[in-house]
């Protein structure tokens, strides 16, 4: 299922982040935190996966380059891990691509292949989803994971939850049952009224702990001028809104006391599709002039 050895040499003991297309990534944050990996290392797919065999292509179509009448290429959409190495020499893996659509325990067992082969220290999966939080406030990450103190040290949700799994979480338990290599899960809590939307702000707060606890140096300017830019341009926005800036108001509140595990209902908010159409028309009204 997986291509050739890779030609270069691969330390052990590597870190593995996992960032996969298709499965809960409010504000795009996952996706764009592993676009910003691969752009700010020194980046080298090592292993890529067939996607005739793992994807279903009709849903996920190649793309197709046409010239003048002339089709000049065809890219396939395919799960790669790149080796990634930062300014400092210090390295990583990424897992990345689309979510297999069939053959999930397959896949599984082919990372877990690699992962014995590099000796992977650790799997860190990123994730992002929508939580009543201000955007005025900075972005809250968990964890979930296999190892209690990983996860106390960046904090979690008390309580029970059942949802359906990722791919991330297939691979992880498999490399921790089969291999003892502990994973851990990181999601940023998305403001709701933004989580269809681009959001740099999430994806910053996630790099931000990978940057931590894998010693990671990277340049993430763009980001944060991505961030400064949107932020500015979401307090114009609300701050044209009675309704809206009343609900911001109340949530800065809530987070200010402590209450925020009081705020998971989303009862009587905004949709973020409502303040998302009006962003996305305020931008347009810039833009125009």
């Amino acid at each position: 299922m997986h291509a050739n050895d890779p030609d270069i040499d691969i330390p052990d003991s590597l870190d593995m982040v996992i960032a996969m297309d298709g499965w809960i990534d409010s504000g795009y944050a996952a996706a764009t935190a592993a676009k910003a990996l691969a752009d700010s290392t020194s980046s080298e797919v090592i292993y890529s996966f067939d996607p005739d065999v793992l994807l279903d292509c009709r849903e996920r179509r190649p793309r197709v380059k046409i010239h003048n009448g002339i089709l000049t290429s065809l890219v396939w959409s395919q799960p790669v891990i790149k080796f990634c190495s930062d300014h400092k020499g210090q390295c990583i893996l990424l897992l990345t691509g689309p979510e297999p659509d069939y053959k999930w325990g397959e896949f599984g067992r082919e990372i877990l292949k690699v992962v014995e082969k590099h000796k992977v220290r650790r799997l860190i999966g990123l994730g992002a989803f929508p939580f009543a939080w201000p955007h005025t406030r900075q972005i809250k990450v968990i964890a979930t994971g296999s190892d209690i103190e990983a996860i106390s040290k960046i904090g979690y949700l008390n309580g029970e939850i059942d949802a359906p799994a990722s791919i991330t979480d297939v691979i992880g338990q498999q490399c921790k049952e089969r291999a003892g290599v502990d994973f851990l899960n990181l999601w940023a809590q998305v403001p709701h009224y933004v989580s269809n939307m681009y959001y740099p702000q999430a994806a910053l707060a996630l790099l931000d702990v990978v940057e931590r606890i894998c010693g990671l140096e990277l340049d993430l300017e763009r980001l944060r001028r991505e961030e400064t830019q949107l932020s500015s341009q979401l307090d114009n926005l609300l701050s044209a809104s009675d309704e809206h800036y009343e609900m911001v108001r109340n949530l800065e509140e809530q987070v200010d006391a402590g209450d925020e595990e009081l705020n998971r209902s989303y009862e009587n908010l905004p949709s973020g599709d409502e303040i998302a159409a009006e962003l996305e028309r305020y931008l347009r009204g810039e833009t125009n002039g």
